[in-house]
C-alpha cells in the first residue's frame, strides 16, 4: 500500500509539478535553486493545479498641491506648542498650499474570471509649502488681548503648527480617500480602469 501511495504521489509530482527539483532536505543548494525555478512558475500561473497566474504588487505615488480651506466648529482645551489656549466657536484655517503624497502598494486579484488591482498597503506624507492662516472665533471667551496674543503667534510659527496639529487630520482624509479607492478597486476590473 506504501508503495501505491508513492507511485501515484511521484506520478503526481512528475506530472502537475514537474518544475518542482526533488531535493534532500539536508542539501540547502538543490533547495534554493527548486524554491527559486518553482516561485517563477508558480507566479506564472500553474492550470493543471488550479493556481491562477500572479502579478507582483507595485509601488504607485500620487502628489497633489492645492489650496485648502476648512470651515467648521472647534472645541479646545490645552496647549499649542508652549501656549495655553482654550474655547469653542467656529475657526477658519486656510492653508495656501498643502502638497501631499500617498504612495500605495497595489496587487492584483482574480475573481469570476475577472483581474481586479487590490490596495495592500499605503502610506502618505504631508507638508504646507506656502503660509498657513489661523482664525479661532471666541478663544479665551473672547478676550481679545489673549486672542490676539495666540492668533499672532500662530500666524507667525504657521509650519510648526501645521507639523504639530495636521498628521491626525491628514491621515483621517487620506484614509477615507484610500477607502474609497478600495471600494472602486473591489467592483471595477482593472480591464476597464487600464488600457494596458
Amino acid at each position: 500500500m506504501l508503495q501505491l501511495a508513492n507511485n501515484v504521489l511521484m506520478w503526481v509530482r512528475l506530472s502537475a509539478a514537474s518544475f518542482i527539483e526533488p531535493c534532500y532536505s539536508r542539501d540547502r543548494a538543490c533547495l534554493l535553486r527548486s524554491a527559486q525555478r518553482a516561485v517563477a512558475v508558480v507566479a506564472g500561473g500553474v492550470p493543471a493545479l488550479g493556481m491562477q497566474p500572479r502579478r507582483s504588487s507595485y509601488e504607485t505615488s500620487l502628489t497633489l498641491s492645492c489650496h485648502v480651506e476648512l470651515v467648521g466648529d472647534y472645541s479646545l482645551g490645552g496647549k499649542l506648542l508652549m501656549l495655553p489656549i482654550q474655547g469653542q466657536g467656529r475657526y477658519k484655517i486656510r492653508l495656501q498650499e498643502i502638497q501631499v503624497t500617498v504612495t500605495m502598494q497595489v496587487g492584483e486579484r482574480v475573481a469570476g474570471g475577472e483581474r481586479y488591482w487590490t490596495v495592500r498597503s499605503w502610506q502618505h506624507n504631508a507638508d504646507a509649502t506656502q503660509r498657513v492662516l489661523y482664525q479661532f472665533q471666541n478663544l479665551f471667551q473672547g478676550n481679545k488681548d489673549m486672542s490676539d496674543a495666540v492668533h499672532k503667534f500662530a500666524n507667525e510659527n504657521w509650519h510648526r503648527i501645521f507639523q504639530e496639529v495636521a498628521p491626525p487630520i491628514v491621515k483621517a482624509i487620506i484614509t477615507q480617500i484610500v477607502a474609497e479607492i478600495t471600494k472602486l478597486f473591489e467592483r471595477v476590473p482593472i480591464r476597464q480602469l487600464a488600457l494596458d
